[in-house]
């Protein structure tokens, strides 16, 4: 049963994702393609988000930075001729998802988005995306419409033999589906926090809630965690919406107030408001927290 109910909502959405596949993914596009090489639909799809360039991780090659989402899925890889503009073939499929409301949250161009091989071979697994580096664009977009999210990845290369290619891959899930993550262990989450120096707390993670508070799975989680283990803390509080300043120190103190009505010690963790002003405020969050070990 647990399986066939995320797949009838799957099937409700399908219409709904379907419209804003054409919106997205530019089905009228007046800068048409030679050919469609690669178009599949998958109702129960998983993507792998990029945030950052594709480098070895832990003998893998893989975004530096990356989000594993599950959803609606769909994959297309498009063809262009040798004689067309990148930047304007790019530009306008860009152009058309922004037009859409969708907002960019990781780009890169040339090699500093890392080797094509990989991109092509062991990130995307399509080969006609292997080409030159310096010809590389990549953008990842997201965009919050009624009760779904929409995740777009666009990637273009020039091949050596002149040709373009531009690979679409669009995501559609609902926007509860990160409040309905497992939570991690105590062990697991203890592990994560030492080896990063910090933990993240957001609404895209699950563990803050649609009104940019500590979710009360997750404070209890976390006052357990903090209590057992003792160690002196660093709240540090960022807010992306109006009035971020105090809207940051609001998200402090009540999260601060939360763990010690929970049984946190006084004075185990200080906080500090840092508004909007953040690295990766692009991301898709109104908010988030980090816990740093003192």
């Amino acid at each position: 049963m647990t399986r066939i109910l995320p797949l009838l909502f799957l099937a409700l959405i399908a219409p709904l994702s379907s419209a804003n596949d054409a919106l997205l993914l530019g089905q009228e596009a007046s800068v048409k393609p030679q050919r469609v090489v690669y178009d599949r639909r998958q109702g129960d799809g998983r993507m792998q988000l990029p945030l950052g360039a594709i480098e070895r991780i832990d003998g893998r090659w893989q975004p530096e930075q990356s989000r594993s989402l599950n959803g609606q899925l769909r994959r297309r890889t498009l063809e262009f001729a040798p004689a067309m503009s990148e930047a304007k073939i790019f530009q306008h499929y860009k152009g058309l998802a922004e037009k859409q409301g969708a907002k960019p949250i990781f780009s890169c161009q040339g090699r500093d988005c890392g080797r094509s091989n990989n991109w092509a071979n062991a990130f995307f697994k399509i080969v006609q995306l292997y080409g030159r580096e310096d010809s590389q664009r990549l953008t990842t977009l997201w965009l919050r419409r009624g009760n779904l999210e929409h995740y777009l990845v666009l990637y273009q290369v020039r091949r050596g033999n002149k040709r373009i290619y531009l690979q679409q891959d669009l995501l559609t899930l609902p926007t509860s589906a990160a409040q309905n993550r497992p939570l991690p262990s105590q062990s697991q989450l203890w592990q994560t926090w030492q080896r990063q120096g910090f933990l993240r707390l957001s609404e895209q993670q699950g563990s803050l809630n649609a009104e940019s508070q500590l979710a009360p799975a997750w404070a209890d989680l976390l006052a357990q965690l903090i209590r057992q283990r003792g160690r002196k803390l660093l709240l540090v509080s960022h807010h992306y919406g109006a009035d971020a300043e105090q809207s940051a120190k609001a998200l402090a103190a009540a999260t601060l107030a939360q763990l010690e009505g929970l049984g946190v010690s006084q004075g185990l963790i200080e906080t500090r408001a840092l508004g909007d002003i953040a690295p990766l405020q692009q991301r898709p969050e109104g908010a988030r927290i980090e816990l740093f070990i003192r």
